[in-house]
């Protein structure tokens, strides 16, 4: 990431699955998982407006 000048933010969603962005529109979904769902697409969202995601 850094020879690439790319900066790495991890994010960790604690007590959710690794699948949580798919399951997080499902009628049967935990509380948990669609508020974690909610802040993951706000933040992928943000980032791609503000221009920090590049290919």
């Amino acid at each position: 990431m850094k020879r690439l000048g790319r900066i790495y933010q991890p994010v960790i969603y604690d007590d959710v699955g690794h699948a949580f962005l798919r399951r997080g529109f499902g009628t049967e979904t935990s509380g948990k998982e669609k508020e974690v769902n909610q802040a993951a697409w706000s933040r992928l969202l943000s980032l791609l407006s503000a221009g920090q995601i590049k290919n």
